[in-house]
């Protein structure tokens, strides 16, 4: 069978949807599929796939320093839900769709897909969790690019992308239902692992930091990192969007964000990826969200806060004081470890990524 995975393409050195496309795309040609992605190709970098274009994301003169609080805001933040590249969105992948001639569309972070779907019959699945798909009120404002772009495809229009997405897409969601609440009346598919399964990981007596918005200057983080953790009998790998490579005695600056080494340290201090958090989750890593309001961080916190699995720092507290104590106290304290080993579990019984695999078949059929 044909796929096409249309990914959000945003942030290309840490975004969750080009990890989980890379995994994808591993897994279906390991089982003699084909498999494509339409996305810009000015940061294209995913191996294995056929590659068809579309357009480089609008260019930012103004960046709004207001905290989205729901997908939709955060979309239009980026200028991505505007009517002019909604458009162009989906010409590319109508194009895509065109010479390629996919079975199934693969949709992560990428609205303009469903529309596609609904427009060419072919079926979209989405990996999406519960703060895109809860029911909430949304302005008119941030809906009104969707609703032009489906008035010209002679489609229904919507209030949200929640409906948007119960209309025209088949939901995926990564964790157990106490981290992925289902919204009302809806029976999703789970999954454990956004990655295929694999041996056991070994866990490391390492500290790995991951900040991909920071809320304090790279000076500063850098400098939080130094006070808490030189000289430490461990190692700290730390990425800070920005900071340039270096090591020193135990601690290692990386250029780009490396989800291999949050999945076997002992603990992992981040800001919300939702791919680092999921990995996390399922080898039994212990999290320190640092949560800045934004509704998808915000979720995740609220989830690690309710499953006891680590703990959460507001960004207006975060100093190397707050951030080393709550260190301290995760890893002095197994209630933390046995409650983040209780949802490895129940993620490993969800199956990792190849879960999906019977269920693409017998929806299709």
């Amino acid at each position: 069978m044909k796929f096409l995975i249309l990914p959000d393409y945003s942030a290309v050195d840490s975004n969750p949807c080009l990890f989980l496309s890379q995994n994808l795309i591993t897994l279906l040609t390991r089982q003699r599929h084909e498999a494509a992605v339409c996305m810009s190709g000015k940061h294209f970098y995913l191996k294995g796939a056929s590659f068809y274009p579309a357009p480089d994301l609008p260019r930012i003169v103004f960046h709004s320093r207001k905290v989205p609080k729901t997908r939709e805001e955060e979309l239009q933040y980026a200028k991505v839900s505007s009517t002019a590249f909604l458009q162009k969105d989906l010409e590319a992948i109508q194009n895509a769709i065109s010479a390629y001639k996919p079975d199934i569309l693969i949709e992560a972070g990428r609205p303009a897909a469903l529309i596609a779907s609904a427009a060419s019959g072919i079926e979209c699945y989405s990996f999406t969790d519960y703060s895109v798909l809860r029911n909430h009120t949304v302005p008119a404002d941030a809906m009104a690019g969707f609703n032009a772009v489906l008035q010209s495809e002679h489609l229904e229009q919507v209030l949200s992308l929640s409906e948007l997405y119960r209309k025209h897409s088949i939901p995926i969601l990564s964790g157990p239902k106490a981290i992925q609440p289902a919204p009302e009346g809806m029976d999703p598919f789970r999954i454990g692992s956004l990655r295929v399964t694999g041996p056991s990981t070994q866990h490391t007596k390492d500290v790995c930091i991951c900040m991909e918005k920071p809320v304090r200057s790279l000076e500063k983080c850098k400098s939080m990192v130094r006070q808490a953790w030189l000289g430490a009998p461990y190692h700290v790998h730390a990425w800070i969007k920005g900071v340039e490579p270096r090591e020193t005695e135990n601690i290692t600056f990386h250029g780009t964000m490396k989800p291999a080494l949050a999945s076997c340290s002992a603990i992992c201090i981040h800001d919300g990826n939702s791919y680092l958090f999921n990995q996390c989750m399922v080898n039994a890593v212990p999290q320190i969200i640092i949560n800045d309001g934004s509704y998808r961080t915000s979720f995740l916190a609220m989830a690690i806060n309710r499953t006891n699995a680590g703990m959460v720092i507001p960004a207006s507290d975060l100093s190397m004081e707050t951030l080393y104590e709550s260190y301290r106290r995760i890893m002095s304290d197994d209630h933390y470890q046995l409650c983040a080993s209780a949802l490895a579990q129940e993620c490993t019984e969800l199956g990792g990524l190849e879960a999906i695999m019977p269920y693409l078949f017998l929806a299709k059929a």
